[in-house]
């Protein structure tokens, strides 16, 4: 089964608000589902919240949601219906009215706007599409010249083009968002126009106020928009859980000239780091209007994947764009055929040097990518209770996915952003056997892998806590013959023998025998008591009825084995595990 490992991020907003809409756009690979506070009311952002978790869980998939914090952007307000078309040329006034705005008026949302720039400044509206001059300022009241004229539609970001702005990185709003998103236990928030790690800091100081006691913390991920935070990014990523490259702003900032280069390094320090690292703005703009993207769009998708980005995102494309769903198949279209043609062993040899400092965990999971390319897996399989394991898999970069198996819903979430990582729900058990065994059965019911198909599997001999794990171990993806309740804490294998085989063939010899019995009748108790185990669909109660007086039933037994038994005519050699309650058939996992 072939598995996009690169993840798709979705803006949601006017165009991807329905049911019909969400649930189409979960089928064709939407992994995060960006809830862009910019826009929109808290009210309606619970509903869609809601909405997507409902429909992913319908749909059986797991889906993220990220909470876009705003940040200290400025942006104009609301314009007249369908948007204004400033012509190149003429004046126009800019002021703090809330009436919608027209071709000679332009509201401003922030105040502090008009403390920020001077006369003759520059700035753009847009993402750069827009150009205006500062004529003069009375005030909070601005005339100003269009330079390079468009269509203005509403709350559209301004950036100037000054050096002298100092702005709060986290304003009152972004408070406000934060107490929603927490409310609302987004997967990750996103901090918008980051300078330095001393906003970071901030922002995860607020969120662990408000944050139940005990609870998971949210990760944050940090945007680098600003040539400030591009300076002091190592500073950054220390305190951050994730990066993204916001490409629009940045590259007003910075210079379009810049941001190629600035994306590659960004990319390159998480990926050695183990930091999930996102690639934002205009990847298939075009895709706004247009059925197709244009080819330097499929190129810039492709090339972010060859850098190694673990996320690509979607902005206007599925907010506002006409056909949201077309779009992420697409984009998913352009990625699996990048990765199924390009490989990147780059960071794996990198990460190969003898490190002193580096900790079992991180050991573990390079031995496992390793192991994966010996033995030729399929898939690697990690029981996980934190999340930590599988991060630390997607590190490595393995050409086959990471199957990450929790029973904690939250830590399903939040790993959606990190690349290669499939995450499925799973049980407490209270042995390695049982974890391990449960694992393949999931990820067999999944169609991640498939029968026969060779696993690595790595966990924690220590069940339950984080950071144990200590283990790595290579398996068939096999299911059982049979599923009960096992009798003894021993995995034997034996010659399969059939209750009718010893009526018929008069067996006296049980010792390296496992008897088979649909149904346990006493002319099995004698055999069974010799043997080396036994298999029937009677439970425990059932057989021990039967027995004489004075006679136990102390035998390793699997009772109420639920499966085919008319498959046992085939069989030649079985493996009963009493611990977890399964038998196979040796024949079936062999090939490993």
């Amino acid at each position: 089964m072939s598995v996009r490992h690169t993840k798709i991020v979705c803006t949601l907003g006017p165009a991807s608000s329905g049911r019909a809409v969400l649930a189409d756009m979960i089928r064709s690979g939407m992994d995060v589902a960006r809830v862009n506070m910019s826009h929109g009311t808290h009210t309606s952002h619970a509903r869609t919240i809601r909405l997507v978790r409902s429909l992913a869980e319908q749909l059986g998939r797991t889906v993220g949601i990220m909470a876009d914090l705003q940040g200290p952007k400025l942006r104009t307000g609301v314009m007249q219906t369908g948007g204004v078309d400033l012509k190149e040329g003429a004046s126009i006034t800019l002021d703090l009215n809330r009436e919608p705005g027209t071709e000679n008026r332009i509201p401003i949302q922030a105040e502090e706007f008009f403390d920020m720039v001077a006369r003759g400044d520059h700035f753009v509206i847009d993402d750069g599409l827009l150009e205006l001059a500062i004529l003069d300022i009375t005030g909070t009241r601005i005339r100003a010249e269009v330079i390079h004229g468009g269509l203005l539609r509403d709350n559209k970001g301004i950036n100037l083009l000054n050096d002298r702005a100092a702005v709060s990185p986290l304003t009152d709003k972004d408070r406000v968002d934060l107490e929603f998103a927490v409310q609302q236990e987004a997967d990750w928030i996103a901090l918008s126009f980051v300078q330095g790690p001393e906003n970071v800091a901030e922002v995860k100081g607020l969120m662990y106020g408000l944050l139940p006691t005990g609870a998971m913390p949210i990760p944050v991920m940090s945007k680098i928009e600003k040539p400030g935070a591009v300076t002091a990014i190592d500073d950054i990523m220390a305190l951050s859980d994730g990066i993204m490259v916001a490409r629009g702003d940045l590259g007003i900032e910075t210079g379009p000239e810049r941001v190629p280069l600035i994306q590659k390094d960004l990319i390159r320090r998480c990926n050695l780091a183990g930091m999930p690292v996102v690639t934002a703005t205009q990847m298939l703009e075009s895709m706004m209007h247009n059925p197709r993207p244009s080819r330097a769009e499929a190129s810039d998708v492709a090339n972010a994947v060859i850098d190694g980005t673990d996320c690509i995102m979607l902005s206007g494309e599925t907010a506002m764009g006409r056909d949201p769903a077309h779009v992420i198949r697409t984009m998913a279209s352009i990625v699996t055929a990048v990765e199924n043609e390009f490989v990147t062993p780059l960071l794996r040899s990198e990460s190969d040097s003898d490190d002193p400092a580096e900790g079992i965990a991180d050991s573990v999971a390079r031995s496992t990518v390793h192991l994966v390319d010996a033995v030729g897996a399929s898939a690697i399989l990690t029981p996980t209770a934190s999340g930590g394991t599988a991060k630390n898999l997607s590190r490595f970069r393995p050409s086959v996915p990471i199957v990450a198996l929790t029973p904690n819903p939250r830590v399903r979430s939040m790993l959606t952003v990190h690349h290669g990582i499939q995450s499925l729900p799973a049980e407490d058990h209270d042995t390695s056997d049982e974890v391990i065994q449960d694992a393949i059965d999931r990820a067999l019911d999944s169609g991640l892998v498939e029968e026969g198909d060779r696993v690595v599997i790595t966990a924690g001999t220590v069940i339950g806590q984080s950071g144990m794990t200590n283990m790595i171990t290579v398996r068939s993806a096999t299911r059982p013959l049979f599923k009960g309740v096992g009798q003894g804490s021993k995995r034997v294998m034996g010659s399969c023998v059939q209750l009718a085989e010893i009526l018929h063939n008069g067996i006296v010899d049980p010792q390296d025998c496992i008897l088979v019995a649909p149904k346990f009748t006493p002319e099995c108790i004698e055999f069974a008591s010799h043997s080396l185990g036994l298999i029937t669909g009677c439970s425990a109660e059932t057989v021990a009825a039967m027995l004489p007086e004075g006679c136990t039933h102390d035998w390793l037994a699997i009772y109420g084995a639920v499966g085919d038994f008319s498959r046992v005519a085939e069989c030649r050699t079985l493996i009963m595990d009493t611990i977890t309650g399964r038998v196979f058939d040796l024949a079936q996992v062999r090939n490993i």
